[in-house]
């Protein structure tokens, strides 16, 4: 009787019958989490590369003028500055700030207002007031005084708004053209822009179309010039002699 040799049997390799259809399909979850990371990663880069989260907290001249969202109260700038280290009272120690300029007004039964007033009080800065909304044209009058606390303001100056990137833009490219000697163009394209939360497209158009007038009808007068002597009768004539 002939011995059966089963050896050869035993010794080879299990075949594994891989299903890829299942697998691919296993993959494609895995590969869609990780382009949703990525994706949310690069809009949080975003946002917070134009001043979203943080405070909006910038340099516009080291040592001398900063700007900034507003940094006080319970609203999301505020509490979003806090939680990056950017309240108010750290950034008036941080950078030796002798003058906080509010574009917003308030009272004291606003909180971030009052909260605000008490800040400046305890730190010894100064607080001016000079509000105006950033879906309007600027008065005269506004514009008169910014170059009033310009000139007499003790600084290092704070410039804030509720954001920090259209009316504090706006202020900021008053100060780069007159008293830095940039061209307007660039003082606007360097602190009227976008990295700083401003989109001239919006309801803050405003704030770009009061340079436009500027350069529409200054016939070669500085803009302090302009502002005394031309721009409140072009103010009243766009606004019907308001």
């Amino acid at each position: 009787m002939q011995k059966l040799d089963n050896s050869s049997d035993l010794n080879e390799p299990e075949t594994v019958i891989v299903d890829n259809k299942n697998n691919a399909s296993y993959r494609k979850p895995r590969r869609r989490w990780r382009i949703a990371v990525i994706v949310i990663t690069l809009l949080l880069c975003a946002l917070t590369y134009i001043g979203v989260f943080g405070g909006n907290v910038r340099e516009v001249v080291p040592g001398k003028l900063y700007r900034s969202a507003q940094l006080t109260g319970n609203g999301y700038d505020a509490v979003s500055a806090g939680l990056f280290g950017n309240s108010l009272d750290s950034v008036i120690k941080r950078y030796g700030i002798k003058t906080v300029l509010n574009l917003r007004g308030g009272s004291d039964k606003d909180k971030r207002y009052h909260d605000e007033i008490a800040v400046c009080s305890q730190d010894g800065a100064d607080h001016i007031d000079d509000a105006f909304s950033a879906r309007a044209l600027p008065s005269p009058e506004v514009v008169a005084r910014l170059f009033d606390v310009f000139d007499h303001a003790k600084y290092p100056i704070l410039i804030h708004c509720q954001a920090g990137a259209d009316r504090t833009g706006l202020a900021c490219t008053v100060y780069a053209n007159a008293y830095l000697g940039q061209p307007i163009d660039t003082a606007e394209t360097n602190q009227l822009t976008w990295r700083y939360g401003h989109f001239k497209f919006t309801n803050t158009r405003p704030m770009n179309k009061f340079f436009d007038l500027y350069r529409e009808t200054s016939r070669g007068k500085s803009l302090r010039e302009w502002v005394k002597a031309d721009y409140p009768k072009l103010y009243d004539g766009i606004n019907g002699g308001r």
